[in-house]
């Protein structure tokens, strides 16, 4: 979807995992803490600090192999937008 935020990519993507409302809630906690920014207001150049920020919640939950595979997903539909 060529229109799609940073915030709804990221929410779609991580609510497979973690669900939509613990995915909503990490949107909205990373992006305030790494970026100090609502999640409607992060921008694809943000993507790197935020997937950083995000990436020890993620291994915690779903395990370290598992999230580096999410982050990298994540990095690659972010690139280039």
């Amino acid at each position: 979807m060529p229109d799609e935020s940073v915030n709804e990519l990221v929410i779609q993507r991580l609510s497979l995992y973690l669900g939509p409302h613990t995915a909503r809630m990490a949107m909205k906690t990373f992006a305030k803490q790494a970026l100090g920014l609502p999640p409607d207001q992060v921008l694809f150049v943000d993507a790197p600090k935020l997937l950083a920020a995000l990436r020890p919640m993620l291994r915690t939950l779903l395990g370290s192999d598992h999230a580096e595979a999410v982050v990298r997903e994540l990095t690659i539909a972010c690139e280039g937008r």
